[in-house]
């Protein structure tokens, strides 16, 4: 059974790199500790899953060079998408992208 953490590639929508650059650019105050426990299968990522219908998370880890991951987080009524750029070696802010009618 696919969780919803797993049923992007189903509905197979991203929107893409040209889409990307004109996304709204924000940054966050989570620190590598809470996105580690939000990303912890066992924690918040099973109940990301359960409790935001419609969503899809993706944590691609090392995408951008070792340390250096993406967490993407998808609205796949709306079309809204989130995309967290997260180096774990940085104390700097975050930085997220984000498309589409709904704030992820």
């Amino acid at each position: 059974m696919r969780l919803r953490v797993h049923r992007r590639g189903l509905f197979g929508w991203e929107p893409g790199e040209d889409a990307l650059a004109g996304a709204a650019v924000t940054t966050t105050e989570c620190r590598n500790i809470d996105l580690d426990r939000m990303l912890d299968p066992a924690r918040g990522n099973l109940v990301i899953g359960a409790r935001l219908p419609h969503m899809s998370l993706v944590f691609d880890r090392d995408a951008r060079g070792p340390g250096h991951h993406l967490i993407e987080l998808d609205d796949l009524t709306t079309k809204s998408f989130a995309r967290l750029d997260w180096p774990t070696d940085s104390t700097e802010p975050f930085t997220i992208s984000q498309l589409g009618p709904r704030r992820l």
